[in-house]
């Protein structure tokens, strides 16, 4: 729990605009989270975020494909799949890699629908479609991006 936890303050800072506090706590909870593959990839992706936010693309590629290759080797997640999917993409955007990153935001989306239908109730379905940050952005950016290569 201490790692899970100090990813979710490093993306608060993140958020905040505090990319060394936050970047303090994603190494605290890369440390606290080592042998938990699972959680792990929440922190890589995490980490990946911040670097983007520096301008590090390289660090940033690189911690967001270790995060993907980690979370394909895993059978299931229960959180942190959309904010692996969607990092990657965004990380190979931000290296100029346009046509792995359009790739990848197509696989995300096909991700975030394959597990919606899961969800039996209509409204919370849309909920985890349109309301989790994470799953929005990655549909927002498959349209748009769609658009663009039109």
């Amino acid at each position: 729990m201490q790692g899970l936890t100090h990813c979710h303050i490093a993306w608060i800072l993140l958020h905040g605009g505090r990319l060394d506090d936050a970047t303090g706590h994603v190494e605290r909870a890369l440390t606290f989270l080592e042998g938990q593959p699972a959680s792990r990839v929440i922190a890589l992706a995490t980490r990946a975020r911040i670097e983007l936010a520096r301008g590090h693309v390289e660090a940033a590629l690189a911690d967001a494909e270790a995060a993907r290759v980690g979370l394909a080797a895993l059978d299931r997640v229960q959180e942190g799949e959309s904010l692996v999917l969607l990092t990657w993409a965004e990380a190979l955007d931000a290296a100029g890699r346009t046509d792995e990153a359009h790739e990848a935001i197509v696989a995300a989306r096909r991700s975030v629908g394959d597990r919606s239908q899961n969800i039996e109730q209509p409204e919370l379905r849309a909920s985890f479609r349109h309301a989790v940050p994470e799953n929005a952005r990655i549909l927002a950016l498959a349209r748009a991006w769609e658009r663009a290569a039109t």
